[in-house]
């Protein structure tokens, strides 16, 4: 399926898009000694808020302390972060990162789990709150039921000898190949392939 070599590009991508991410953390955090001058909170009056967990000036706790609060269908988080530039990701490195694996690993079923984590994931906790501090717990909340399924739809796969998950082509009984002679002297009926 996956050499190891691609397997350890991808645990590499994923680890140094996570320290990145958490860079946005440690950028902002009034705690922190390494706050660049240029870090300025986000003003949730004059600049509404668009990323994921993001603390601003009208989330609760204000724009430079982390929070769980109470949203209207479950907890909400509030995080303070440096702001997304060239050199400090938004919110959507998190979502490339989760899905694109989906969408390269070979076979069908590896899509389909994407698609259905998505749906499931911040496609329905999006249709459930408009408040963004809190979709992202509602998908954490649902994620116990996705790691269960998927993990149950795996385990369906192996135990049913699924080739098509990425093992590579299924191999189909009693057929062999025929291969053309080399040999000048053979006869025509010995050239055909049938």
């Amino acid at each position: 399926m996956f050499s190891l070599y691609s397997l350890i590009c991808l645990a590499i991508l994923v680890l140094s898009r996570s320290f990145a991410f958490f860079m946005r953390y440690v950028l902002a955090a009034p705690w922190s000694p390494f706050v660049p001058d240029s870090y300025q909170p986000l003003d949730g009056v004059s600049c509404p808020n668009t990323e994921w967990l993001r603390a601003s000036t009208v989330t609760p706790g204000g724009a430079n302390t982390t929070c769980t609060f109470s949203g209207v269908h479950h907890l909400a988080w509030s995080v303070p972060m440096y702001q997304p530039t060239y050199m400090t990701p938004s919110v959507f490195i998190h979502c490339f990162v989760m899905f694109a694996p989906f969408m390269v690993t070979p076979g069908i079923q590896a899509k389909l789990f994407g698609i259905f984590l998505f749906l499931t994931g911040p496609f329905m906790s999006g249709l459930i709150t408009d408040n963004l501090n809190e979709q992202a717990s509602i998908w954490c909340f649902f994620s116990i039921a996705q790691i269960t399924l998927m993990f149950c739809g795996v385990l369906a796969m192996q135990m049913s000898g699924s080739k098509a998950a990425g093992g590579g082509p299924p191999k189909v009984k009693g057929s062999r190949s025929r291969t053309r002679s080399a040999s000048p002297s053979a006869s025509p009926k010995a050239t055909k392939v049938a």
